[in-house]
């Protein structure tokens, strides 16, 4: 299976820092697509894991404290997405240490690409349309056009 994530606008959660990692991370995700199109998913698949390794901890701790910033209700929830994805990501990586293939590759590009396409697309966007339609919860210094002046 070979998937190209792109990023617009639609899928943004109206917070830079936010926007900017999962468009770091789809552009990882994109890279070990080509790869395992060319047949060279081993080469980057170790590569791709450790970037998860930082980006996963940094993400998901930055995303929990917005959500919790802003009052969304469904915080629990959403951290235990996390809590999962980062168990099924400790099994990849324990996997990848036991010796790296082609067919692996593959696995871990499926996997990393549906579960962060639905992961993106409908568990954030959750917290997305809450915050925007919550006005009470915005910090003070977004204006109250801020989702319509993030530009990628």
């Amino acid at each position: 299976m070979t998937m190209s994530l792109e990023w617009n606008k639609s899928i943004s959660v109206g917070d830079a820092t936010l926007d900017e990692q999962h468009q770091q991370l789809f552009s990882q995700i994109n890279s070990l697509a080509d790869a395992v199109s060319e047949s060279e998913g081993e080469r980057v698949v170790s590569d791709i894991v450790a970037f998860l390794g930082e980006y996963v901890a940094d993400h998901f701790s930055h995303e929990e404290s917005y959500m919790e910033r802003h009052g969304y209700p469904q915080l629990e929830q959403h951290r235990r997405l996390h809590e999962e994805f980062s168990r099924q990501y400790e099994e990849m990586k324990k996997e990848l240490e036991r010796g790296e293939s082609r067919v692996f590759a593959e696995r871990v590009e499926n996997f990393l690409g549906h579960w962060w396409i639905n992961h993106v697309t409908i568990e954030d966007k959750k917290y997305e349309r809450y915050i925007t339609g919550h006005p009470g919860s915005h910090p003070q210094d977004e204006p109250e056009d801020y989702h319509d002046q993030v530009q990628f």
